[in-house]
C-alpha cells in the first residue's frame, strides 16, 4: 500500500521535473504522486500486480476529496484502519472492483500492511514521501492531481510494447532486484537488464 523506498529523495536527486513526462511502475503510487508534486506534467503507469491500479485509484479519490488526517488515520491507525466511516461520503465514485478490494484487504490485508508499513521500525512515510511529509503538501497536490491516470496492466519486459510516447524520465523502483534468475552473476544479470530491458526501453520510449 505504501512505498518502502526513499522516493523523497529520488526526487531529490531528479531536482527538476518540471513539465517531464514520465512512466513510473505503478507500485503504491507514491512514485506518481511525488512525480505530479514535483511538477511532472504527465505520468503514465503500469504494474505486473494488476491491484496497483486500485491502490493509486482509492488513494487518488480520498487526496481529492478526504482530510489529511482522515487519510493518515485510514491507513496508519490501529482503530480506523480502512474505517469505512472514513470513505462513506466519496464511496459512490469507486469502481466496483475497487469496492471488492477495500473489503476484502480490511479483512485478510490488516496483518500483511501492519507488517510491512505502520509497525516496521523501518517506515516513516512522513520522511519518505513528500506528498505525505506536510499538510501543505498534500493539499497542494490535491489541486494537482489528474482525475485518472494511464495505467497498463504489464511487466517491465512488455512496456516497450505498450506504451508508444516518449518520456523525459522512466521510473522503474527496484524491479531490477526480481528480474533475472538469482543464480546468474550480478555483473550477468546486469548486462541482461541493460541489453534486453533498458536498451529497446531507451530507443522506443
Amino acid at each position: 500500500l505504501f512505498s518502502n523506498e526513499n522516493v523523497a529523495g529520488t526526487m531529490q536527486i531528479l531536482e527538476n521535473i518540471g513539465g517531464a513526462n514520465v512512466l513510473s511502475v505503478a507500485a503504491s503510487g507514491d512514485s506518481v504522486f511525488d512525480a505530479y508534486l514535483a511538477g511532472a506534467k504527465n505520468v503514465d503507469t503500469f504494474d505486473i500486480n494488476s491491484f496497483q491500479k486500485l491502490v493509486m485509484e482509492l488513494k487518488m479519490h480520498m487526496i481529492k476529496h478526504i482530510d489529511y488526517y482522515d487519510f493518515l488515520s485510514f491507513f496508519f491507525s490501529n482503530s480506523n484502519f480502512f474505517e469505512q466511516d472514513i470513505i462513506a461520503p466519496i464511496e459512490g465514485k469507486f469502481s466496483q472492483p475497487l469496492k471488492h478490494f477495500i473489503t476484502k484487504y480490511k479483512i485478510h490485508g490488516r496483518d500483511l500492511f501492519k507488517y510491512r508499513a505502520a509497525h516496521h521500525p523501518d517506515f516513516n512515510p512522513f520522511f519518505n514521501l513528500n506528498y505525505l511529509k506536510t499538510e501543505q503538501n498534500y493539499y497542494k497536490l490535491r489541486g494537482i492531481l489528474p482525475d485518472k491516470i494511464n495505467f497498463k496492466h504489464c511487466d517491465l519486459v512488455n512496456v516497450s510494447e505498450k506504451f508508444n510516447q516518449r518520456y523525459d524520465i522512466i521510473l522503474l523502483s527496484n524491479i531490477f532486484d526480481y528480474m533475472f534468475n538469482e543464480h546468474f552473476s550480478p555483473q550477468t544479470r546486469m548486462q541482461r537488464m541493460y541489453y534486453e530491458i533498458l536498451v529497446p526501453l531507451a530507443r522506443k520510449n
